[in-house]
């Protein structure tokens, strides 16, 4: 995994993905639309993020690092959702999300 995504806390990270096996053909998949919709060589980021009162309410963020504008931006991550993201099988989508990280 670690070939196509950043991580921003491998330890974190890894440990999540350890446990949520059922996500990772999605995040393998999401790399080449990813690249398809914001461009090649577009660095994704992988990142845990729980409620500070919750832990228990981990989720993986693939974070899209853009320096796209902003209407751009949100047009391609409009794309990635109706031409892939909405067509996951709901058990590899897990607490899975994909969200924009503007540079």
């Amino acid at each position: 995994m670690s070939d196509l995504y950043c991580f921003r806390d491998r330890n974190e990270v890894s440990a999540y993905l350890a446990l949520h096996r059922e996500i990772l053909p999605a995040l393998v998949e999401a790399h080449s639309h990813i690249q398809a919709q914001f461009g090649s060589g577009t660095p994704v980021v992988l990142s845990v993020i729980s409620e500070p009162a919750n832990r228990q309410s981990a989720e993986l963020f693939a974070l899209i690092s853009t320096s796209l504008p902003v209407g751009q931006a949100l047009a391609a991550m409009r794309r990635l959702d109706e031409e892939w993201w909405l067509d996951v099988p709901e058990h590899q989508t897990g607490a899975l999300n994909f969200d924009i990280e503007f540079v």
